[in-house]
């Protein structure tokens, strides 16, 4: 029985073992440390910062390189499993967009919360 609570205390501090799979370069790596796109059922793909978007996500590494690579390669349609419609160019400057949003809602918490100065 102790045995069983020490397993079951080891995996709850344990930090987030949540692992996935860069579409462009197949290297696995932490969660925290990719950028998810969204699958919408219209066939279009969107950046999900925050990750709470509804749809099939998709998984890349960070930088303009990667998502110029998965658009001219078309994996978001391979993985996904179905036509992609809405995937343009402008699919890097929307996540980057999307991801300056995030970072602009967190330092606006932190800076009420008294955690940063301006």
């Amino acid at each position: 029985m102790k045995v069983m609570m020490a397993a079951r205390q080891a995996t709850k501090q344990r930090p987030n073992g949540a692992h996935r799979r860069c579409l462009v370069s197949g290297a696995v790596l932490p969660k925290d440390s990719l950028l998810r796109f969204v699958v919408t059922a219209e066939g279009s793909v969107n950046p999900d910062a925050t990750g709470k978007r509804a749809g099939r996500g998709l998984w890349l590494s960070p930088g303009r390189d990667m998502i110029k690579m998965a658009l001219a390669r078309k994996l978001f349609a391979k993985a996904a499993r179905r036509r992609i419609d809405d995937v343009d160019d402008a699919l890097a400057r929307r996540a980057e967009a999307d991801l300056i949003r995030c970072w602009r809602a967190v330092l606006g918490l932190a800076r009420r919360a008294g955690q940063v100065a301006t």
